[in-house]
């Protein structure tokens, strides 16, 4: 049986303190950089889809020249979404969706 000197304990003790204060370091920095890949990614996917939208708000009007309120309240029923209709902005929302009227038939559709 080996009896350690004190001073030996003591910067083993230190070292072993030292070696997982290293540890948790580099865990916190993996998890710090992690993150901001994580939030790169979903800023950029976040730009793709609104880019998209825009495209389809563009594109809406040449699809569905003839497209009228009482289609979009079939489709809305058929699907399960939401309708509201305010008749004094001419409009008809759709879940999120607001399609613009112009009396019966649908002039512009507009994405949140």
């Amino acid at each position: 049986m080996s009896i350690e000197p004190r001073g030996a304990k003591k910067r083993r003790a230190l070292s072993i303190a030292l070696l997982l204060s290293i540890i948790g370091n580099v865990v916190l920095l993996y998890r710090v950089v992690d993150l901001g890949v994580t939030v790169t990614h979903t800023a950029d996917e976040i730009s793709y889809k609104s880019k998209q939208l825009t495209d389809i708000e563009k594109l809406w009007p040449a699809l569905a020249p003839k497209l009228s309120r009482a289609d979009l309240l079939t489709a809305a029923h058929k699907t399960g979404l939401e309708v509201m209709e305010k008749k004094d902005e001419d409009s008809l929302f759709l879940g999120e969706v607001q399609f613009l009227l112009a009396g019966d038939q649908v002039t512009a559709m507009k994405l949140k």
